[in-house]
């Protein structure tokens, strides 16, 4: 009443405020919102309707006889593109080695150096890394351009900051490649920051394609590669590793190309690489470590020892073989067995 008496003019009687406030009270809570949402879904589709130009028909014969410009390929060639334009998902374990992946790729393409035995096509590269500190990030650079016995390169872009799908993203790619069109490559580590909410009444399927179809716009708009980077799954399937990327098939269904990263041996430093596209035919495969910030490609046969062979040379299966053969008891730590032995 007291609001009444000092913002309407005049105030109203006070027998019509108790009755706006009873009937406000009786109305179950989020109506209102609900209702203005199917209002606004219903004018979309009204508008929709009214925007909608039949399409002519378009033949076989027509695509057959028209022709598209060439794929943009930016690592590999158009026999076996590594990295090419569109929407490419990253998917590593955490602590793997994403951003050191990220961050040798950006470097490659800037200098046009070799990367993982591929050529690359020299690009400028936007890295959104929204993840590490500037300090991680500028001491990481200098491991990595120390190895490589080069100067920081030019049209190498490292921001920590991106708005989401739908509050800017869109906007802020547009500016970048407004303001510098040779950028051909963009990462956004990780894509968990930038993703849309998702609502009550949208499957998980549904929600990541809405998400992808807005990156896929982008990609084909200006013939530019953009990688999400992700991560996979605790559970693996050694069979199929694209399925270890975690959320919905979805991931695989809207992107252009996968590429999966994942430990090549149990015990071992060497990361295996697996990368499909719509664009590769097969799997493309192969293993690498990181040498002080440096990506070194590697033939993990014969540079990584064996697993059963490490296994058959250790200290402790000597000593558990030794202990067996003498048919004693034992109590106590493996350590400590290698150690009596």
């Amino acid at each position: 009443k007291a609001e009444n008496a000092t913002k309407c003019n005049p105030p109203l009687p006070d027998d019509e405020v108790d009755k706006l406030i009873r009937s406000a009270l009786s109305k179950p809570k989020g109506k209102t919102i609900e209702k203005a949402e199917a209002v606004a879904d219903s004018q979309v589709r009204a508008n929709s309707k009214m925007d909608f130009a039949p399409q002519p028909l378009y033949s076989a014969k027509d695509l057959m006889s028209s022709e598209d410009k060439p794929l943009k390929v930016y690592v590999g060639d158009d026999k076996v593109p590594l990295l090419s334009e569109g929407t490419v998902v990253l998917a590593a374990p955490p602590k793997l080695g994403k951003s050191w992946f990220c961050l040798n790729l950006a470097i490659a393409l800037t200098t046009g150096a070799d990367f993982l035995g591929y050529k690359t096509n020299p690009c400028h590269v936007q890295y959104y890394d929204l993840e590490q500190s500037r300090r991680l990030k500028r001491k990481r650079i200098r491991m990595a351009i120390e190895q490589l016995g080069i100067e920081v390169p030019d049209g190498l872009y490292i921001s920590d900051r991106l708005q989401g799908i739908g509050r800017g993203l869109e906007e802020q790619i547009e500016f970048d490649m407004q303001n510098d069109p040779e950028i051909g490559v963009f990462i956004i580590d990780v894509f968990t920051y930038v993703e849309t909410g998702r609502k009550n009444t949208e499957t998980e399927y549904q929600w990541t394609y809405k998400n992808f179809n807005i990156i896929n716009e982008l990609a084909r708009k200006y013939s530019i590669s953009i990688i999400l980077v992700l991560h996979t799954r605790k559970s693996k399937d050694p069979d199929h590793p694209f399925d270890d990327i975690l959320g919905s098939t979805a991931n695989q269904g809207a992107s252009s190309h996968m590429i999966v990263l994942a430990k090549a041996k149990f015990n071992s430093a060497a990361v295996h690489l697996y990368a499909q596209g719509r664009e590769t035919e097969g799997v493309i495969e192969l293993d690498y470590v990181n040498d002080g910030g440096r990506l070194k490609l590697i033939d993990a046969a014969k540079d990584e020892p064996d697993d059963m062979s490490e296994f058959m040379e250790s200290e402790i299966r000597n000593a558990i073989v030794t202990f067996m053969e003498r048919n004693v008891m034992w109590k106590g730590r493996c350590s400590e067995l290698v150690g009596y032995y």
